[in-house]
């Protein structure tokens, strides 16, 4: 599925660029968003087949974020990749845990979050009907 549309949601715009390039390098069509508030408006109204979600933004976490895409539109949950620099701490490893998407912990290997992408995209194209 290379024609995939991904979101990746991070307010470091280094990180956000980086993934932007390199997955659409690879031939995903990637947009970034550094605002979480704007991206969950962006989400609500367009059909990503994956987001690439940081846990640490000013003025909205990954949690929170997550919270709010569950009352809005649950479906897209199952299609989140955690990106995380504070996955050391037992509230984050536990919230993780309990999503049960993966997480992909900062600094972070390129060739990891490609093949992460990759799977996500093939286990969700799977799970459509």
């Amino acid at each position: 599925m290379l024609s995939a549309h991904i979101l990746s949601i991070d307010d470091e715009k280094l990180i956000r660029d980086l993934l932007v390039e390199y997955l659409g390098m690879s031939g995903y069509h990637v947009e970034g968003i550094g605002d979480p508030h704007q991206a969950l408006k962006s989400v609500e109204n367009n059909d990503y087949d994956l987001l690439l979600l940081d846990m640490k933004m000013p003025g909205m976490t990954g949690k929170d974020f997550f919270t709010a895409l569950s009352s809005s539109k649950p479906e897209m949950t199952s299609r989140i990749v955690f990106i995380t620099g504070d996955i050391v701490t037992h509230e984050t490893r536990a919230f993780l845990e309990g999503t049960g998407r993966p997480a992909v912990e900062k600094p972070f290997d390129l060739a990891e979050v490609k093949r992460i992408v990759a799977a996500e995209l093939s286990a969700n194209t799977q799970q459509k009907p």
